[in-house]
């Protein structure tokens, strides 16, 4: 099977089948296969439309010619359908392809083949395009021979360059551009001889090796540029569209396409001013300059505008695309749009010279008004147009006093168009691929501001947007049920609405939640005190967050409330810390009793002991036993007094309100100073500097105290525990670190030793507890809107273990850190040495 893709800038193109030859090998000019010979036929092979084509009669060269890929293209029909990832096709313009029956897929699917080969090319479609870009070239030569002014060699413009240029990319192999360069030098040998035979505008040898030679370096060198450039890798499917909020980027293509061609020219030039310093020097410059201004023309009216069609192709939009959408436009419009474009044509052709640059302004409207594949086509006729009628001696350019003054003004004109139409058309492009993605943004940010409003209006607890001037912005359903219409109408002023702590001490205004937000970007949640719409007095969870949106756009401070009525959880939490209260004051006594017992036990075991020691062996081992059950009893009770506390201590966690307060972690009146006085005989102890917390001073006592005491259990036998503690501000939150040297928690044990009742070492006897405490460390820390984890040590110093390191986070207080005196002087007393 041979595949063929579209010689045109080497894209994919349709797979096409070619039937081997099975004709006798004795038969002259056949090719022996080892089939065996059968009959060939249409109804033998699948009816792919391309064997199709292949068996069908031959045809005209005309009709080929017409349906060849260089013809396509001048024309603006797409030779193929480029598969852009970021546009879907348009059934009015762009049908889907018939599938491929061989395949089972479209035949795009194999059009964009990534692993069809250059060498798999169909003879057939390959000669007819390379034919079809050849002919191209002929036709350009020759209307550019015809433009040779009276008196001249060489002729007023060029756009054969930009043909050579097609040819050459068309194709992408060695010996296919091999092909191309022989066909150039044949093309150009022919026609010269034809002209020094019929004498029409003959041309020296000398001159015409110097241009042929610097049109192949021109023709190679821009191959090679844009070979490698973006629009050769759009338009062969190697690199994807642009995005729609990707800013300049068609006039990025549109710039690089012009570099490649121009550095291409002037390596042109650069030939052939060396060649005319050798053959004519007195005429070198003028040569080199008008010769020059002419390959450029033709390289950017020719293979820059065919190209930067075929880029528009790859986003969906053809020429046939766009002139049905041309209906869509008001008929005013285009009627002007007409008038100016007719008079363009006929300025051109009976106008004089110095009216010239008013045909640029239909070539302006267009650039700026339509589509670039409009524009860009506008400009490739209307230079075909001026070139034609010039060659006819139709055109103001023709009165040029000098053939030097005619082809300097006609490649002005030219380039000054190009320029214009390029560029206009780029940046309009750009500028409406921007309009579009914002129309789009704007589209979809309304659309989330309304599916936000709905959730808040639609949310259970009250929800207030306070200016600084603590008037109400915003206020949904629930707030307006919660507090009254009076109080969350917009504009009214909520300072009126009374709020106090829970011990019913009424809020000073810089305690105020919006207050304390607008200042210092945000409140965690705490317990309030206020008045509903029915008079009760509820208890109100508030957290109040700065919304900073609204000064990046100019407005001003405004911060959010959400409050959360749990008058009834905190009532049920009242009661069961009450409960809990009575139920730990009853167990304590008959454990107290218990105990107490026990220890008299003990002691009356002693005396026993003491009196009839050593007397009998018997009564020895009975009391012996008496003593270790009672040693078992007593430990037992214990860990019952322990686990009773625990459990207190775990319920006031859970169900208490919070009281937050500035609480100096690393100060000496903080809590770590009282901890330290407690275990600096137990341990070695290193506080770092921590900034203050805002917490509830009892339940962060409570952490503290439980974290130590765990880093102070969890050690080998006979090792001085190491502690570190240190912390550091991160935002609005402090992130506090206590490193040891202990036994180490295993990797498997980090996370599940912050539930209820499970321990990382239960099966060692040697560390006893509840598996109580490091669950209420973790309740401690996310009442406070905090998280704790485990992790291995880094390095504390001291021996034994791998150690471990609880890291967790406090919301930070409001004001500046403590001063390092502090900090230095709880160092300076912590630890045994102290």
């Amino acid at each position: 099977m041979l595949q063929r893709p579209s010689i045109l800038f080497g894209s994919a193109a349709k797979t096409e089948q070619t039937p081997r030859s099975r004709t006798s090998p004795s038969a002259p000019g056949t090719t022996q296969t080892p089939f065996p010979p059968t009959p060939l036929s249409p109804a033998s092979l699948p009816p792919d439309p391309a064997t199709t084509r292949l068996l069908a009669p031959r045809r005209p060269l005309s009709d080929l010619l017409a349906e060849s890929t260089a013809a396509r293209t001048l024309a603006g029909v797409p030779t193929q359908r480029v598969l852009d990832p970021h546009q879907a096709p348009s059934p009015a313009h762009d049908p889907a392809p018939p599938a491929d029956p061989s395949s089972g897929r479209p035949a795009d699917a194999r059009e964009n083949d990534p692993d069809a080969a250059p060498a798999a090319l169909g003879v057939r479609a390959q000669r007819r395009d390379f034919a079809a870009h050849g002919l191209l070239y002929v036709t350009l030569f020759v209307l550019g021979r015809l433009t040779v002014p009276d008196g001249a060699e060489l002729s007023a413009i060029w756009p054969a360059a930009g043909a050579a240029v097609l040819w050459m990319l068309g194709q992408r192999t060695p010996r296919g551009r091999a092909a191309v360069v022989l066909g150039i030098l044949a093309s150009v040998a022919t026609l010269l001889a034809l002209g020094a035979v019929t004498g029409h505008a003959a041309i020296s040898w000398r001159t015409a090796a110097v241009t042929l030679v610097a049109g192949l370096v021109q023709t190679l060198v821009a191959t090679a540029l844009l070979d490698r450039s973006e629009a050769l890798r759009l338009v062969r499917g190697e690199a994807r569209a642009a995005q729609p909020d990707t800013p300049s980027s068609s006039l990025r293509v549109v710039l690089r396409v012009g570099a490649a061609l121009l550095v291409a020219s002037l390596a042109g030039a650069l030939v052939a001013g060396a060649g005319y310093l050798l053959t004519a020097p007195d005429t070198a410059l003028v040569a080199t300059v008008t010769g020059w201004a002419r390959q450029v023309t033709g390289l950017l009216v020719v293979a820059g505008l065919v190209l930067l069609l075929r880029v528009q192709r790859t986003h969906g939009r053809t020429v046939r695309g766009e002139l049905h959408d041309l209906r869509t436009r008001a008929a005013g419009e285009l009627a002007v749009v007409s008038a100016l474009t007719a008079g363009a044509y006929l300025l051109t052709v009976g106008g004089r010279h110095a009216l010239l640059f008013l045909a640029l302004l239909p070539v302006l409207w267009t650039a700026a008004r339509f589509s670039a594949v409009l524009a860009l086509l506008n400009a490739l006729v209307y230079a075909g147009f001026v070139t034609v009628m010039t060659a006819l001696g139709q055109t103001a350019f023709t009165d040029a006093d000098t053939a030097v003054d005619l082809v300097v003004d006609l490649q002005l004109f030219l380039l000054t168009m190009l320029t214009v139409t390029l560029v206009t058309s780029a940046i309009t492009e750009d500028r409406r691929r921007l309009l579009d993605a914002l129309v789009r943004r704007d589209r979809e940010r309304a659309e989330r501001l309304e599916l936000l409003g709905q959730l808040t209006e639609s949310m259970g607890e009250p929800v207030l947007v306070l200016d600084a001037e603590r008037r109400v912005v915003l206020a949904n359903a629930a707030a307006r049920t919660f507090l009254g219409p009076g109080r969350t109408v917009l504009d009214s002023d909520f300072s009126g609405v009374r709020l106090r702590h829970p011990d019913g001490t009424l809020l000073e205004d810089h305690e105020r939640p919006s207050v304390r937000a607008l200042l210092h970007g945000s409140v965690p949640a705490h317990d309030l005190l206020v008045h509903d719409a029915a008079g009760r007095e509820r208890v109100v969870s508030v957290t109040s967050t700065r919304l900073d949106v609204a000064r990046t756009w100019g407005g001003s401070d405004r911060a959010l409330l959400v409050m959360s009525d749990v008058t009834d959880d905190r009532d049920r939490s009242r009661r069961l810390a009450e409960f809990a209260s009575v139920a730990a004051h009853d167990l304590r006594s008959p454990l107290a009793t218990a105990r107490g017992w026990t220890e008299l036990a003990s002691g009356d075991l002693a005396l026993v002991a003491a009196r009839a020691g050593g007397r009998d062996e018997a009564i020895d081992e009975a009391i012996r036993l008496v003593e270790e059950a009672t040693a078992q009893t007593r430990s037992g009770l214990d860990r019952m007094g322990d686990l009773v506390t625990d459990l207190l201590q775990q319920a006031v966690a859970e169900s208490g309100s919070l009281q937050p307060v500035v609480v100096p972690v690393s100060d000496e009146e903080g809590p770590l100073a009282d901890l330290l006085d407690e275990v600096s005989l137990q341990a070695e102890i290193h506080v770092g500097r921590v900034p203050d917390v805002e917490a509830d001073a009892a339940l962060l006592s409570q952490l503290l105290r439980n974290l130590v005491g765990n880093a102070i259990k969890y050690v080998s036998p006979g090792v001085m525990p190491v502690i570190r503690i240190s912390g550091r501000r991160i935002g609005d939150r402090v992130v506090l670190e206590l490193e040891d040297n202990g036994i180490g928690v295993p990797e498997a044990y980090r996370e599940a030793i912050f539930t209820r009742f499970t321990r990382a070492h239960a099966d060692d006897p040697h560390y006893t507890g509840t598996g109580l405490g490091l669950s209420l460390c973790r309740t401690i820390v996310e009442r406070h809107g905090g998280s704790i984890s485990c992790r291995a040590a880094r390095s504390v110093g001291g021996t034994g273990g791998p150690g471990s390191r609880f890291v967790l986070d406090l919301p930070a207080a409001q004001s500046q850190d403590g001063p390092a005196a502090r900090t230095d002087a709880l160092e300076h007393r912590s630890g045994p040495a102290a």
